[in-house]
């Protein structure tokens, strides 16, 4: 799609934006149209991975919509910034909808494509609370996929550190299945990007939308697609035209925990000749190989994707942030004789009394 042929809300006023929205997109009638799933990110609207992503699921006939930030958003987390004017202060990413445009707007050519001037976590819940009830009432959110980032999100601290990741814990915390998704190529506007099938973008999208199907076919009967409060983190490797080896072009999805021997952290760095601070992303601590919960024989993320090859990686995570309770009862046993215990009969456990 052209930029001229991108939305151009009307410039003198919120009217395009905040009317019915028409239906322009079409999706050919298929058993997976009664699936909604929610496309997500934080790189923009505009990149090139989000669109091919949006794609792909389009043509496996899901009824699919896009809420994404209208710029650049990365390393934001779950952080919940909303516009603080109706218009674009300098229009969206790759001047996709000029500065003066409305803060918020779908696409000229499909309804399901919305721009939100906010972070991601802000942007997928103004479509879970105000663009779909207000244009598409009674839809469901089956399932939201945040990304591909551009950009790998390997370890668990970027679980607060990631915009990608963190429209997939605001979407759980809501109680909607998400799944985030991260690659390692450049940012790309999509009108510029390449049409090769070897293009890491496409292979993305394809890797991507397999496991999508797959997760949505087994979940099939179940009231929701994963367990409440449980998220999947996946990293996809250097495929196609960013693989050195110029061989990955099908990446296999292998379980892997966050957590592990390759994990590492930020450090930080100071240059004595320019007197600037720089990081250091490498890390490697011994909280970062700890095994708290989950399966400790799972190799770790960081490993699998810098290291194993042409393999993504799986990561199960949840909203449940508490340690567990051994853990917990030694930390409690160290704060003894201040902090104690509520009284008997108290507690937030459903059925408790």
């Amino acid at each position: 799609m052209k930029l001229s042929s991108l939305i151009v809300p009307c410039l003198a006023s919120l009217a395009l934006a905040q009317t019915n929205a028409t239906a322009h997109n079409s999706t050919v009638p298929h058993e997976n149209s009664k699936t909604t799933i929610v496309v997500t990110n934080d790189d923009s609207w505009a990149s090139a991975n989000i669109r091919a992503f949006y794609d792909a699921l389009k043509k496996e006939g899901y009824n699919v919509f896009m809420f994404a930030p209208a710029v650049q958003q990365s390393g934001t987390g779950g952080t919940f910034n909303l516009p603080t004017n109706a218009t674009l202060a300098k229009g969206a990413e790759w001047q996709t909808a000029p500065a003066g445009a409305p803060s918020w707007a779908h696409d000229e050519k499909d309804d399901h494509i919305w721009y939100f001037d906010g972070t991601p976590g802000a942007a997928v819940s103004f479509g879970f609370d105000y663009a779909l009830p207000k244009f598409y009432p009674n839809t469901t959110v089956d399932l939201v996929v945040s990304g591909p980032n551009e950009g790998w999100n390997l370890g668990p601290f970027v679980y607060t550190l990631s915009g990608t990741e963190g429209a997939m814990y605001t979407s759980i915390l809501r109680g909607v299945p998400a799944v985030a998704f991260s690659g390692n190529n450049d940012h790309t506007y999509y009108a510029n990007a390449s049409n090769s099938e070897t293009s890491a973008h496409k292979i993305y999208a394809k890797a991507s939308t397999a496991i999508v199907k797959n997760l949505l076919e087994n979940a099939k009967g179940r009231p929701s697609v994963l367990p409440i409060g449980v998220g999947i983190s996946v990293n996809l490797p250097n495929v196609g035209d960013i693989d050195p080896t110029g061989k990955c072009v099908d990446p296999k999805p292998i379980f892997t925990r966050q957590t592990g021997r390759g994990a590492a952290t930020y450090k930080l760095i100071f240059n004595e000749t320019s007197g600037v601070f720089d990081e250091d992303e490498n890390l490697k601590t011994d909280a970062l190989r700890a095994c708290f919960n989950g399966d400790c024989f799972l190799p770790d993320e960081t490993d699998v994707v810098t290291k194993w090859g042409c393999y993504s990686s799986i990561s199960v995570i949840t909203a449940d942030y508490d340690a567990p309770g051994g853990v917990a009862a030694e930390v409690q046993y160290l704060n003894r004789n201040l902090v104690t215990f509520a009284p008997t009969g108290y507690g937030s456990f459903p059925g408790r009394k």
